[in-house]
């Protein structure tokens, strides 16, 4: 007499022999699982990828808090801080705190007529903005120095290479080089700002330097903030990037959706597998086979299908990832991966049971006879 848990071991290793023998029916169904997931997880690496193109150079900063005027709706680019503003702001004494200017620009090398669209941080170069460099020397090394995403050695561009800001002519020393340091789908360039003024200044001899954002190492509250200003912290910062937000919505909503037809697809399948195994099934309930024991054997079956497209799908993926070339905005994120392929997983057990139910209602009696669909 077996034990409950022998039961189990035999009904799922008769799950595991049906799925060999049928081999090329079941091989049919799981490439289709594999390349579904496969779908599944690119796409994933996709969407992270291109909103880390949107967001990249401010994720990976170390500012935490930005203050930004009331009226520029958490927008950086849209803020500006007047004197009256950073008079009120230097009264507080704030600690560890820093200007940043963002500017879309174009940078050209030297004898090179090829336009390369960047957008200029402009940093403090002695503070904390200081970026984490991938090769070379900070900005203070020299002075019209420039740091910039190391993307842009696909343009051929290298340390010590001169390049001219395009609407200045002024020429900058390329420094160093940051990796993975993106805004708004462009590389980021790194400048001080003296120098990003002395760019503005020879483009409009009137312009005077009024930073955008005054940003802040802690994320701490500020208290007795002026009303004009607002505190904003980094994710809503990043959130509200233009066309971070409906980018990302659309994306993961098409991802859903796909995660959700494809476990429903595994679903849809074993119903029609149940519908051509009805006599075997009533064959099994007329010799007492237990409903719980036809259920195991089914869910055992597409929980084996289900994880062997999953591993392999999602290995092929991130094998993808590795050979990719560098401009393709692809970035895997192990947490998004786990959630997917569970979601997937479950998803698929629940459409299967659809198959369940139908056996819970066959009739052995009609069916043996010749009855029944």
């Amino acid at each position: 007499m077996f034990t409950s848990k022998d039961q189990r071991r035999k009904t799922m290793s008769h799950a595991w022999k049906e799925l060999t023998f049928y081999k090329k029916k079941y091989l049919l169904i799981e490439l289709l699982i594999i390349v579904m997931m496969f779908m599944v997880v690119f796409l994933s690496g996709l969407a992270n990828g291109l909103g880390r193109a949107v967001s990249a150079a401010i994720e990976n900063n170390p500012a935490q808090t930005y203050i930004l005027n009331e009226g520029a709706e958490q927008v950086i680019t849209s803020s500006v801080l007047t004197t009256k503003d950073q008079t009120d702001l230097n009264s507080l004494n704030l600690k560890d705190s820093t200007t940043l200017n963002i500017q879309r620009s174009s940078l050209t090398r030297q004898g090179h007529e090829k336009k390369i669209d960047i957008s200029y941080f402009a940093i403090d170069k002695d503070s904390f903005m200081a970026p984490t460099l991938s090769e070379g020397k900070q900005l203070t090394s020299y002075k019209k120095a420039i740091i910039l995403n190391d993307s842009l050695k696909a343009e051929g561009i290298k340390l010590g290479d001169k390049v001219i800001d395009k609407s200045s002519s002024i020429s900058l020393t390329v420094v160093g080089f940051v990796h993975n340091s993106m805004y708004g789908h462009g590389p980021v360039a790194f400048i001080d700002k003296d120098i990003y003024t002395e760019i503005n200044k020879k483009i409009n001899p009137q312009y005077q330097f009024l930073p955008q954002a005054l940003v802040m190492k802690n994320d701490k509250s500020i208290s007795h903030l002026p009303t004009q200003l607002e505190a904003v912290s980094k994710k809503d910062v990043i959130q509200h990037i233009p066309g971070y937000s409906a980018e990302q919505s659309t994306l993961n909503m098409i991802l859903w959706v796909l995660v959700v037809a494809s476990a429903g697809i595994l679903g849809v399948f074993f119903y029609i597998i149940t519908l051509q195994k009805r006599h075997e099934f009533s064959v099994m309930k007329a010799i007492g086979t237990k409903m719980s024991e036809i259920a195991l054997f089914q869910l055992s079956q597409v929980i084996i299908l289900a994880l062997f497209g999953i591993i392999v799908g999602d290995g092929l993926a991130v094998a993808l990832s590795y050979v990719l070339p560098a401009q393709m905005p692809f970035v895997i994120n192990w947490q998004n991966i786990i959630l997917v392929s569970f979601v997937f997983l479950v998803i698929a057990m629940i459409s299967s049971a659809l198959s369940i139910v139908k056996v819970a209602k066959i009739d052995p009696v009609e069916v043996i006879n010749g009855g029944g669909e």
